[in-house]
């Protein structure tokens, strides 16, 4: 950013699509968490990994 090589105009979009995907993926989690996919459903759960 110091040399201008990356507006931070570019850092907040990225930023503000970030958000909104991560948000968009805790909605759905709780959604899943709610109502659980049938054995019909094509949906994969996949357990958050933690770091050590």
């Amino acid at each position: 950013m110091r040399d201008g090589t990356i507006s931070s105009d570019g850092l907040d979009t990225f930023k503000l699509g970030y958000e909104f995907v991560r948000d968009e993926i805790g909605l759905r989690r709780e959604h899943i968490k709610r109502h659980p996919p049938s054995q019909d459903d094509k949906v994969v759960a996949v357990k958050t990994a933690q770091s050590a």
